[in-house]
């Protein structure tokens, strides 16, 4: 996961510091005492020069800082993939108390989010237009009627 700057982290026990005051020279992967949670790996990520992004994971077999970075790129790929989701098919609207209502409306969020997936890819139309032009069909529909 990413951490701000400021988190509190430590190498000598009860000695905390901002982990973007750790000495990131000798290697961009370090395994320190994250405050209030325990052992992890940090890692300094450059993305730029003036964009440097702090990540933690709790997998200290992660050493390597390119393997570490692969590990990121798939986490960022998952999350990007919950939020086109969430905000295109609206899976979360779903108030039924009912399991099987909302396995019916997760599924058809899924099926309708794989439509959007393969446009995006075929037509190179982003989720968020797909939604936009699909709802001014939808009015001009309403209108007219």
């Amino acid at each position: 996961m990413g951490v701000k700057e400021n988190r509190q982290v430590s190498i000598t026990k009860n000695i905390y510091v901002p982990i973007a005051n750790l000495d990131w020279n000798k290697t961009l992967v370090q395994k320190v005492w994250l405050k209030e949670f325990g052992y992890v790996m940090a890692a300094k990520m450059v993305v730029t020069d003036d964009d440097i992004r702090y990540v933690v994971t709790n997998d200290l077999s992660l050493t390597d800082i390119d393997t570490l970075r692969k590990h990121n790129d798939h986490r960022w790929n998952i999350e990007t993939f919950h939020r086109g989701l969430k905000q295109t098919t609206g899976v979360e609207k779903c108030y039924s108390t009912l399991e099987r209502s909302q396995r019916n409306r997760i599924f058809a969020s899924f099926v309708a989010f794989v439509k959007l997936e393969s446009t995006r890819l075929r037509d190179g139309v982003s989720w968020y237009e797909q939604k936009a032009v699909y709802a001014r069909m939808g009015i001009q529909f309403a209108l007219s009627a």
